[in-house]
């Protein structure tokens, strides 16, 4: 019995030594590719090749090691603009990291790697999504443009009335029998804008 323990824990060091060979194997390419004044994109590829087989040899026999492999690719591959995959590299980090439990993990350098290639991702998506929310929002804006500016001046003014007599006239209440007011000035203008409320906001 103790001869097959022994065995075990050799074939798992064994294990843990090949894939980290491999590991470290993939990031010497990707060192050298970096350092290379004449950076050649296709390296990269090896390494993605190189890590890949460090994650396949420690995969059910040492999970922290396949683990760290798998941050490293999520790394890489983002260096290949594939940030959908890496996303799925880095979320898997964070996943399989509780089974290491009661082991705390949160300081471990793979692991932060992975918390931070996840926040970048998300600032690049919602980066993206802004951006194409802005295109669609500016030709809207243009054409409305006029209309604006009149408000954004009639607001620097302070004078409430008129701004509510510019918002009367480019923006009528959608309300039925509703007619521009005759008179907006101070002795009307609290009761207008009291109704107002009621007028742009009927469901309140």
């Amino acid at each position: 019995e103790k001869v097959g323990e022994v065995e075990e824990q050799i074939s798992s060091l064994e294990v843990t030594l090949e894939s980290g060979k491999l590991r470290q194997q993939g990031l010497a390419v990707l060192k050298e590719a970096m350092e290379d004044e004449n950076y050649e994109h296709g390296k990269l590829w090896l390494v993605v090749d190189f890590l890949k087989q460090a994650i396949l040899r420690a995969r059910g026999s040492d999970l922290e090691a396949e683990i760290i492999a798998s941050a490293e690719m999520g790394r890489v591959l983002v260096a290949l603009q594939l940030k959908e995959a890496a996303r799925v590299y880095f979320r898997y980090v964070i996943d399989s990291a509780v089974a290491l439990a009661p082991r705390i993990v949160h300081s471990e350098p793979w692991y932060q790697m992975a918390m931070k290639g996840l926040e970048d991702i998300r600032g690049y998506v919602w980066a993206q999504e802004e951006k194409e929310r802005q295109a669609q929002r500016k030709p809207i804006l243009e054409k409305l443009k006029p209309q604006l500016d009149v408000l954004e001046e009639a607001e620097k003014n302070k004078d409430v009335y008129q701004f509510l007599k510019l918002v009367f006239e480019t923006h009528p209440p959608k309300v039925e029998g509703w007619t521009m007011p005759d008179k907006i000035d101070r002795s009307t203008g609290k009761k207008l804008c009291r109704q107002a409320c009621a007028w742009y906001h009927p469901d309140k």
